[in-house]
């Protein structure tokens, strides 16, 4: 049969032989599989197996017997008792102004309406419900109208209440609740976990408003003269000093007023004497940076990342000695940065760092503007209590919102961390009696322990710039006028060429001549390529550049030679 084009008729193969059967090796012939081991990486390519490991008696203090304590408690502390009386006449008013409320908004058909209220210490919340068709943000331009309705109490819009569908007026009571610093305390969270919690106040409604500075990192404090603000910084640190051993709380007290802070002397918890030096300040910030740095490096080498995880497990099990929490309350700081500008460097670097090393910063002061606490300041401040201020613009400073303004003085507050959720709380601060719990626990802790500062933060006094190159003395008025024009010249040069900047003002206070003649010697240096024809920057303080700078010889001139001259003295040219 003829096949079809394109297909070609296949082969026939050759006839397949017949397979053998594969006989399986008997169980002696087996070869075992090679044993299969894990890979060890190369110390070469990972640096941390080429580095030694530090062993417990490398890394920290050895742990000693502590001396016997006792924690002040809190009947040391004044009860407060509240009076009925007053509770009634709350609430009576608060339903005469719920009426004057609704009256109001009714009046400008605001659509809204308030339904029910809830009394605080302080204030009292009217709750409002928004017609559907209404926007919530409206109701803010009823403040002033609804405050002048109700005699002029402060008044305050909130348009979003956490856990509610109701917006709320805060309105101020004319008859004020006393929130007492022993209730508060007893409130607070209770085990070693908590050694760092401390109160901020008690809420509208009624519920204890506490803080961690684990949490909270560092702290501002704002607030005008009877705000409240020195009575609150005295809670946190009464809470703190009955919360913890001294040797595991150290505090450092800045008081440029010398008075805030006296009732704290001679606490074994002072880490140093209290500061009331602007200088004084910024050396012991300096040294309290200092100090971070070395911490890290004990965590690094114990492999912990923060100071509790140290102290509860890397102390406990090696028995080493634990490391003490620091803080560091520093009032009145707007004062001290006029004094001392410097003292922001090392406040940033602690407020960026420090809180993983256990240091936490509390700044408190009465005017917060932009030019004392700048973003930078402000952004490594993520907690910030704003008590009454002077105006919205600072309210603006402190919680990017105004709303200080409208507070009320004596404890009432707006607290802004991130712990206590994205909304500003609001609450009353507790009252800290200055005769009885001021003065009952510091004089309790006295009695048992010295006081105990650091070796290292008891000089505190600046260390003086001492230029260690050679200078040149500049000659007295009465020698100069005895020169000759060339000499003089010569004089006063040998002398610039030792200083890194001159100028005409400069040249006229240090050598008594007229600005025309000054005028003239700064051509000539400059004709010289001696100094720079400009400043560096428009408008520095620091004058003309000094090009050519000589290295005098300590032992006086050789060969009689002009002194400052090329031949006399070896010649540095500083490049642009």
């Amino acid at each position: 049969m003829s096949s079809f084009p394109g297909f070609e008729k296949p082969e026939e193969s050759a006839p397949k032989k017949e397979e053998e059967p594969i006989e399986a090796p008997s169980p002696s012939k087996q070869v075992p599989p090679p044993e299969m081991k894990p890979a060890q990486p190369s110390p070469a390519l990972n640096p941390l197996l080429s580095q030694p490991k530090h062993s417990p008696a490398e890394v920290g203090e050895e742990a000693t017997e502590l001396p016997p304590y006792v924690f002040p408690d809190a009947s040391l502390l004044q009860s407060v008792q509240e009076d009925p009386a007053k509770a009634q006449e709350r609430e009576e008013e608060a339903r005469r102004n719920m009426e004057i409320i609704n009256e109001t908004l009714s009046a400008f058909s605001a659509g809204a309406r308030a339904v029910s209220y809830k009394i605080g210490p302080s204030v009292t919340r009217f709750d409002v419900q928004v017609d559907p068709n209404v926007q919530v943000n409206s109701l803010y331009k009823y403040e002033t109208d609804i405050s002048v309705h109700l005699a002029g109490l402060p008044t305050r819009y909130v348009p979003i209440i956490p856990g509610k569908t109701t917006s709320g007026f805060e309105v101020g009571n004319r008859k004020r609740e006393m929130v007492s610093f022993k209730e508060v305390f007893e409130a607070l969270p209770k085990g070693p976990e908590h050694n760092l919690c401390f109160p901020f106040g008690k809420s509208i409604d009624g519920n204890v408003v506490s803080g961690d500075l684990s949490a909270c990192r560092h702290m501002l404090v704002a607030g005008t003269t009877g705000s409240g603000k020195s009575v609150f910084m005295h809670g946190i640190l009464l809470s703190l000093l009955m919360r913890n051993r001294p040797e595991d709380l150290k505090l450092i007290l800045v008081d440029p007023k010398s008075v805030e802070f006296v009732a704290y002397e001679d606490l074994p918890n002072l880490l140093c004497p209290i500061i009331t030096q602007p200088s004084q300040a910024k050396v012991a910030l300096d040294k309290l940076a200092k100090l971070m740095d070395k911490r890290f490096a004990l965590f690094s080498k114990a492999h912990c990342r923060d100071i509790r995880s140290y102290n509860d497990y890397y102390a406990a099990q090696h028995h080493k000695k634990r490391v003490p929490y620091i803080v560091v309350v520093v009032d009145e700081y707007a004062d001290l940065a006029m004094q001392c500008k410097e003292i922001e460097g090392p406040i940033q670097r602690l407020g960026q760092k420090a809180r993983a090393a256990g240091i936490h910063l509390i700044i408190a002061t009465q005017r917060p503007d932009a030019n004392t606490i700048s973003g930078t300041i402000k952004s490594n401040l993520p907690t910030t209590v704003c008590l009454m201020v002077k105006d919205s613009t600072a309210s603006m400073v402190c919680l990017k919102q105004k709303g200080g303004e409208q507070l009320l003085d004596h404890g009432d507050m707006l607290v802004d961390c991130s712990s206590l959720g994205k909304e500003l709380v609001r609450c009353q601060g507790c009252f800290v009696d200055e005769h009885t719990d001021l003065a009952a626990v510091p004089d309790f802790i006295r009695s048992q322990l010295p006081p105990s500062y650091d070796p290292e933060f008891l000089d505190l006094e600046e260390a003086p710039l001492v230029d260690s190159s050679p200078t040149i003395e500049a000659p007295s008025t009465a020698e100069l006028r005895a020169m000759g024009d060339e000499e003089k010249y010569q004089q006063i040069k040998s002398i610039i060429m030792t200083q890194e900047s001159t100028s005409i003002s400069s040249i006229q206070r240090n050598f008594g001549v007229g600005f025309p003649r000054a005028g003239r010697i700064v051509a000539r240096l400059q004709k010289e390529g001696i100094i720079a024809a400009q400043s560096d920057a428009n408008g520095s303080s620091k004058g003309l550049k000094v090009l050519v700078r000589v290295d005098p010889n300590p032992g006086g001139v050789d060969n009689g030679s002009t002194p400052g001259s090329r031949s006399s003295a070896s010649t540095s040219y500083s490049e642009e």
